[in-house]
């Protein structure tokens, strides 16, 4: 947004994206010394770029008036496509759904995190763009961590809570230059255009 439109951050946006990406370092937890996979690490490069690419994109270009039910329909009718291309370039099949609770989970994951969640992200960048809307995506891994360790058994550590504690944070920052922004304009827009009307 920066680099391309010109777009204007502030101090707020600026400390809360660099706490958001410090919190999801810290949830990721990688403190167990891992190697790092040079494939691996530009693969999630890739999609970091992409996924930048489609939000703003989604926020500036020419669909940013399509209705957002219509714009996921053909999102996700894109991305079947291309999934489907890329089985065919393998020669690989899609695998038989072994039972009918697998199905069920199937369909749930269909519609829960990728439906809903795809029209809802379409909707958040109409209406507070794709800054903010980035911003806000580091919930994700936390509401992840928070669902693994209710369903899961998965147990939290000191380095995980401190992640949790800078997301919401940074979080906290964006909600607040928003509400300071909104009581402004409500405050101080009617009183300038009264005098400017006298």
């Amino acid at each position: 947004m920066i680099l391309f439109f010109k777009s204007k951050v502030s101090l707020f946006v600026v400390t809360a994206a660099v706490m958001a990406i410090a919190g999801v370092y810290f949830l990721s937890g990688g403190k167990d010394g891992g190697v790092i996979n040079v494939r691996g690490l530009a693969l999630v490069l890739v999609t970091v770029l992409t996924y930048a690419i489609y939000i703003v994109g989604v926020n500036k270009s020419c669909v940013q008036k399509m209705d957002g039910l219509k714009m996921t329909f053909y999102v996700l009718l894109s991305s079947a496509l291309i999934f489907g291309g890329n089985l065919l370039i393998k020669g690989n099949g899609l695998d038989v759904i072994p039972s009918y609770k697998a199905g069920i989970n199937l369909f749930l994951l269909a519609l829960i995190p990728t439906l809903i969640s795809d029209f809802t992200l379409i909707l958040a960048i109409k209406q507070v763009g794709s800054t903010i809307t980035a911003i806000l995506g580091c919930m994700e891994p936390l509401t992840a961590l928070f669902l693994g360790v209710c369903f899961l058994n998965e147990t939290l550590d000191g380095e995980q809570l401190v992640g949790i504690f800078v997301i919401l944070s940074a979080v906290f920052i964006i909600i607040s230059e928003n509400r300071i922004n909104s009581d402004f304009v409500k405050r101080f827009i009617p009183v300038f255009l009264f005098n400017r009307s006298k």
